[in-house]
Parts: C-alpha cells; structure tokens; sequence
C-alpha cells in the first residue's frame, strides 16, 4: 500500500488523500486471517514477477 503525509499531518492510503492510480494501481485486498493489522485494506498483493509500474495523482487542497 501507498500511504502519505501532507503537511506533516498523518499518514494516510493515498486513495484516502484524494489521490488515484492512473497504472498499476492495488490488486487486492490483504487478508483479514491471522491477526495482521492491515487486514482489510486494498493493496498489492501477491507475487508480480517483477516490478509493476505505477503512477498516481493527486490534487491538494490547500487553506489560504
């Protein structure tokens, strides 16, 4: 999974942030057994091969 901080805020899933994947974005979603904290966010999963290529965007809204 992606996560960012904006403005020195807390992390978050860039999704969540506003952003999205333009390529290669996430392909599952990790598995819920066995007790791990991340357990039902979207992200990549199992084996790719080799690198996935990704690009992501996003718009800031920032207060003035």
């Amino acid at each position: 999974m992606l996560e960012i901080s904006v403005d020195a805020g807390p992390y978050q899933d860039i999704l969540a942030a506003g952003g999205f994947f333009a390529r290669g974005g996430y392909n599952g979603t990790i598995s819920t057994c066995c007790g791990n904290p991340l357990a039902g966010r979207q992200a990549w999963t199992g084996n790719s091969g080799g690198f996935i290529d990704t690009d992501v965007a996003f718009t800031m809204k920032r207060a003035t």
